[in-house]
């Protein structure tokens, strides 16, 4: 019984470890994506590039300054 577990153990974690593969890359696919938005967001704000403020925006956002405005 031993000889019989210790042979299927070695292979239980590799499925998971498989597995958590592709999530850190779409974990960093992900994050790759949202610097890159945000580098967008900085470069339209200094540029004040409204089209590209407008397409990043949901149609919903609300903004408040720190001024309450």
């Amino acid at each position: 019984m031993v000889l019989l577990l210790a042979a299927f153990l070695p292979g239980i974690p590799v499925p998971v470890q498989a597995a958590a593969v592709p999530l850190l890359h779409r974990e960093d696919r992900l994050h790759r994506e949202i610097e890159n938005l945000e580098s967008q967001w900085r470069t339209a704000v200094i540029q004040n590039d409204v089209a590209t403020v407008n397409r990043l925006l949901a149609d919903d956002y609300l903004g408040i300054n720190p001024n309450g405005t």
